[in-house]
C-alpha cells in the first residue's frame, strides 16, 4: 500500500459544541441537553490520498475530512464512503465538511471504472453492473487499510476508532454499502451474492437503487429480497423525484423506497425528501436529467446522517429521541417525511407511563473494560413501566449476537426483567475474526465486567433509572454461552487435569444460572466441574440437541444437573427440541406449544429464584409438566 496526501483546511460553518466525555467504563458525547443536529465547532480538514491495493494492483484514491489535527488524536468514529456510478471522491463536500466539524473521520473514495472519469471516457456503458464486482473490494480494502498499524496519512494515523465504524454510499455506491452490510445481489443463474463484513456498525444510504425489471440481463442484480438480510442499524435518504428516468419508478414513485420497506425491522430509518431529485445528494454537475438544485436540501442530509451515526456510533440517546420523535419532518413542515423500524414495540419518546407489560428496547450502549482494553457492545431490553427489577445477564452462541433470543428475552423484558445482551468477541455483529472461537475465560470476565458497569449502564440510559435491582441478578446461555453462565455460579474448569488446581470464574453477585444447551464432560469439565454449585440452576436441553462439534449425545448436555450439588437443581429435556430452541434464537419458524413451553419454564425459573415467588416455584413441579405436555417434557428437581 502506497499513499501521499495534501491537507487543507475547510471553513467552518456550524457553531454548537461537540464535547467528549471519557469515563472509567465508558465513552459518552456529551451533548446539549436540546440535541441540535449536524453543527459541529471543530475545524475540519481534508487531504487527497492514492492509494493501491497490491493484492489487485489496483489504485484507491480517497479524500479524507478529519477534525483538524489541533484537534488531537481522538480517536474518531470513522465512516467510509462510496460514490455512485460516474461520480468520484470530490462530490460530497456538503457532507464531509459537517461530519468532520462534528467529529467523525470521513473517507470518500473513488471507484476506477466507475468514476466520473470512466463516464468521460467510455460514456454510460461504464457504469454497467460488470463494474460492481470492484466495488465491495475497494470498501473492504479501506476498511484494513484503516484498522492497519502502518496508516501513516496524517489525519488518519492513530485518530480511527476501529470498532465504531459504518458505511455511507450514493446510488450504487448505497447499493454497495449495503452489501457490504448484508444486501445480497442475484447472479444470472439465479444464486445468491453475499459480500457482508462485520466491521460496519451501521450503514447510511443515500438515493439508493431501486432495482428495475429492465434490468434483468445484468450479470448481477437486485432483486425482491436483496434489502432483508441488512444486519445493522440504517438510514435510507430518498427523494419523490428521484430516479423518475426510469420506466418503473415512473410507472411507480414509491418503487424509490423499495430499499427500505425491503428492510426487516431493527433499527431502519427512512427519509424521503419532497421534489429532491438524484443530484439532491451529491455536489457535482449532473450528466442526467436534473432541474435547479434546492440548497435546502444538502442540509436536511447532512442533519440526518449526523444524528443517524451519532445514535449509532456514539450511542447518544439524544440523538435516538430526535431520530424518534421525527424532529426533522416537524421542523420542515413535512417536506422531509420520516418513517422508522424499530426493534422495540413501542415508541421510545419520553413517557410517564407505559401500559403494562410493554418493553423499551436500548440496542447500541458501548462500554469500554479498560483493563483488558475491550469494547463490549450491549443491548438492554427492559419494562417500560415503573418499578425496580431483577437483572438477566444472556450470553449468545459462537458467531450469535446481543440480538439473539429476541422473542424470549422480550418475554422475560414484559414480565419484570432488565435483560442485558452483549457482542462477545466472536459475534456476526460486532466479532474480531481473529478471535477464539471458544474463548471462556473472555466470556466470563465479559458476564462480571457487565455487573461492574451497571451504574455505567444506568448513566447512559436514562429510560433506565432506577429500574435495576443490583441485588437480585440472573445469569443465563446458550450453547457456549450457557458454559460461560455457568462459570459464574461456580463452575470449575481443569486445564490442566484434576490433579492440578481449577480455574474459576466464581461471581457472587450472580444468583442463579440458566443454562441452555450446555456443555458436559470433557475439555476441561469432569464430574467434579460442577460439584460445589450451591446457587440455584436450571438445565434445558432436548432430544436433538446432540453436538454438532463433538459427537457426543443429546444425554451430554444435561451432565451439568447430574453431577451438580443437589440444591435447586432443574433439568427439562424436551422430546424434538434442537438447539435452535424451536426458533427462538431468531425468531423464525418457531412452534407455539414448544416456544410456549420454553417461555413458561424458563420465566418460572426466573420468578422462583429472582422473585422468591412461590408460583413460580409451582410452576417448575415435574408432573404439571408430565401431564401438561403428555410425557413430551421431562423435568427432574434436585
Amino acid at each position: 500500500m502506497q499513499g501521499n496526501s495534501v491537507i487543507r483546511c475547510v471553513s467552518l460553518t456550524f457553531l454548537a459544541v461537540v464535547g467528549v466525555l471519557l469515563a472509567a467504563t465508558k465513552e459518552v458525547v456529551a451533548r446539549d441537553p436540546e440535541y441540535r443536529p449536524a453543527r459541529g465547532s471543530m475545524t475540519a480538514a481534508m487531504a487527497d490520498a492514492t492509494w493501491t491495493d497490491a493484492s489487485r494492483n489496483r489504485e484507491v484514491p480517497a479524500r479524507i475530512y478529519a477534525p483538524g489535527l489541533e484537534h488531537g488524536r481522538g480517536p474518531f468514529p470513522t465512516v467510509v464512503f462510496s460514490h455512485g456510478g460516474g461520480e468520484s471522491r470530490e462530490a460530497f463536500d456538503y457532507l464531509g465538511s459537517p461530519l468532520a466539524q462534528n467529529g467523525y473521520i470521513v473517507v470518500f473514495m473513488t471507484h476506477r471504472g466507475s468514476d466520473r472519469e470512466a463516464l468521460r471516457r467510455d460514456g454510460i456503458r461504464s457504469l454497467g453492473a460488470s463494474a460492481f464486482e470492484d466495488r465491495p473490494k475497494d470498501i473492504v480494502f479501506v476498511l484494513d487499510r484503516l484498522q492497519s498499524p502502518k496508516v501513516d496519512d496524517e489525519l488518519l494515523a492513530g485518530r480511527v476508532d476501529t470498532d465504531r465504524i459504518a458505511v455511507a454510499g450514493q446510488c450504487a455506491g448505497a447499493s454497495t454499502v449495503l452489501a457490504i452490510t448484508g444486501l445480497t445481489t442475484k447472479r444470472a443463474n439465479g444464486t445468491l451474492r453475499s459480500y457482508r463484513d462485520p466491521r460496519p456498525k451501521a450503514v447510511v444510504a443515500l438515493s439508493p437503487q431501486p432495482g428495475a425489471v429492465t434490468r434483468r440481463r445484468m450479470p448481477e442484480s437486485l432483486h425482491d429480497d436483496s434489502w432483508k438480510t441488512v444486519a445493522v442499524p440504517a438510514l435510507v435518504v430518498t427523494g419523490t423525484k428521484d430516479f423518475r428516468w426510469t420506466q418503473g419508478v415512473r410507472q411507480n414513485p414509491a418503487m424509490v423506497n423499495r430499499p427500505y420497506t425491503g428492510m426487516t425491522t431493527g433499527d431502519k430509518y427512512l427519509v424521503e425528501i419532497a421534489d429532491a431529485e438524484h443530484h439532491a445528494f451529491t455536489d457535482s454537475t449532473p450528466y442526467y436529467p436534473g432541474g435547479p438544485r434546492d440548497p435546502r436540501h444538502h442540509g436536511w442530509i447532512a442533519q440526518a446522517t449526523v444524528t443517524f451515526l451519532d445514535a449509532y456510533l456514539r450511542d447518544d440517546q439524544a440523538a435516538r429521541t430526535w431520530l424518534q420523535t421525527k424532529r426533522l419532518q416537524a421542523s420542515t413542515n413535512g417536506e422531509c417525511r420520516q418513517e422508522q423500524k424499530l426493534e422495540s414495540n413501542v415508541a421510545r419518546e419520553e413517557t410517564s407511563s407505559a401500559p403494562s407489560g410493554d418493553v423499551g428496547v436500548i440496542d447500541t450502549i458501548r462500554l469500554m473494560d479498560r483493563e483488558r482494553n475491550k469494547p463490549l457492545h450491549v443491548r438492554v431490553t427492559h419494562p417500560s413501566g415503573e418499578g425496580r427489577f431483577p437483572v438477566l445477564l444472556f450470553s449468545h452462541c459462537v458467531g450469535g449476537s446481543r440480538r439473539d433470543f429476541e422473542p424470549l428475552i422480550r418475554h422475560w423484558a414484559a414480565s419484570g426483567y432488565v435483560c442485558i445482551q452483549a457482542d462477545h468477541s466472536d459475534s456476526r455483529l460486532a466479532g474480531d475474526p481473529n478471535a477464539r472461537r471458544l474463548d471462556f475465560r473472555n466470556r466470563a470476565r465479559d458476564l462480571s465486567f457487565l455487573i461492574d458497569s451497571l451504574g455505567a449502564i444506568e448513566e447512559e440510559a436514562p429510560d433506565l433509572e432506577g429500574k435495576l435491582n443490583r441485588e437480585r441478578i440472573g445469569a443465563g446461555g446458550h450453547l457456549i454461552g450457557a458454559y460461560a453462565s455457568c462459570l459464574l455460579v461456580g463452575m470449575k474448569v481443569y486445564t490442566r487435569g484434576e490433579s492440578r488446581a481449577p480455574e474459576v470464574f466464581k461471581d457472587e453477585r450472580v444468583d442463579a444460572a440458566m443454562l441452555l444447551s450446555p456443555q458436559g464432560r470433557g475439555q476441561g469439565l469432569t464430574e467434579r466441574s460442577w460439584d460445589t454449585i450451591a446457587k440455584p440452576m436450571l438445565v434445558m436441553a432436548g432430544s436433538e440437541t446432540a453436538s454438532r462439534r463433538t459427537g457426543n449425545s443429546a444425554q451430554w448436555r444435561t451432565e451439568p444437573f447430574t453431577f451438580a450439588r443437589p440444591v435447586d437443581k432443574y433439568l427439562f429435556f424436551i422430546d424434538g427440541l434442537d438447539n435452535r430452541y424451536d426458533g427462538l434464537v431468531l425468531d423464525r419458524g418457531s412452534d407455539d406449544e414448544m416456544s410456549e413451553w420454553i417461555r413458561t419454564a424458563t420465566l418460572a425459573f426466573w420468578d422462583a429464584h429472582l422473585k422468591d415467588s412461590s408460583d413460580g416455584k409451582g410452576q417448575l413441579a415435574p408432573e404439571r409438566w408430565q401431564k401438561a405436555s403428555g410425557g413430551q417434557v421431562e423435568v427432574q428437581h434436585r
